[in-house]
């Protein structure tokens, strides 16, 4: 008799044919609900967002001991950190000595790194501290000279001369002067390779006054023109202000201009710069 009872109580308890269904249909649709959110939340962020979100769960796995996480993490930046050495400094052998010195500096600042930034804002600002400091020294600035930036191209597979000229031409233009019909100005073109390699010499001179500028001057122009950062991206990366940002490019640009003139060609219109900067 108790058996039975106890059959009798499992039975009732157990879910009929009808109530299992409703049960497995409820569980599939909360399956697709968490499908569809994944995939919403996904498609809402941006690529930078994205990379920021791996980078951050890169870090927490580094801080918890699985050390060997910084071989991805440096192999995600590290092309991004060698371009901004060799820009500046235009020597392959340098440029990758820097990003060495960049990544040490990067491993033992890990503890100050704070998340407010972008890791990759972080990291750059880094890189462009360690090339700085470099170039400070007499003792390699000696390797940043003329020579070495018109025979680093070929190193790099390319035309050395070419590349900084095109980095000092977009540096000097940001508008074209042509309006548009919603009155915002249309961007300069970019300069045609053909042309460009056809004037040698104006090639020459632009290679010639970027190496003028200073140090400082040269990585703002860089960050803004070779890179494409935006003002706040690289307020960001130099720990200023976006007013002081405009105001240091305004100067830089400046600078490569009477650079330019010094050298016996024209350099970009004063003008040009100043609106480009957002300088009254």
């Amino acid at each position: 008799m108790r058996d039975h009872c106890a059959r009798t109580s499992a039975e009732l308890a157990r879910p009929s044919v009808p109530q299992e269904r409703a049960l497995r249909d409820a569980r599939q649709r909360a399956v697709m609900r968490d499908r569809l959110q994944s995939q919403n939340s996904s498609e809402e962020t941006t690529p930078e967002e994205r990379s920021q979100q791996e980078d951050l769960r890169l870090i927490a796995q580094i801080r918890a001991g699985r050390t060997e996480q910084w071989a991805i993490l440096f192999t995600k930046h590290q092309q991004r950190l060698f371009a901004i050495c060799y820009r500046m400094v235009r020597d392959r052998e340098m440029a990758e000595d820097l990003v060495q010195d960049a990544v040490v500096k990067i491993i033992k600042g890990l503890d100050s790194y704070d998340n407010r930034a972008r890791l990759s804002t972080w990291m750059t600002r880094v890189a462009i501290n360690v090339v700085l400091t470099r170039l400070r020294s007499e003792k390699y600035r000696r390797h940043a000279s003329l020579d070495s930036m018109m025979t680093a191209g070929e190193q790099n597979g390319g035309d050395g001369r070419f590349d900084i000229a095109v980095s000092a031409a977009r540096a000097g233009a940001g508008r074209s002067g042509v309006r548009r019909p919603d009155g915002t100005d249309a961007p300069q073109p970019e300069p045609e390779p053909s042309s460009a390699v056809e004037s040698s010499e104006l090639i020459v001179r632009m290679t010639d006054a970027l190496a003028m500028v200073s140090d400082e001057q040269r990585a703002i122009l860089l960050l803004r023109d070779a890179h494409d950062l935006e003002y706040e991206h690289i307020a960001e990366v130099l720990g200023v202000p976006v007013g002081t940002v405009k105001s240091r490019l305004f100067r830089a640009r400046q600078a490569l201009r009477k650079a330019m003139e010094t050298l016996g060609s024209d350099g970009p219109d004063a003008r040009v710069a100043q609106d480009d900067c957002g300088i009254d």
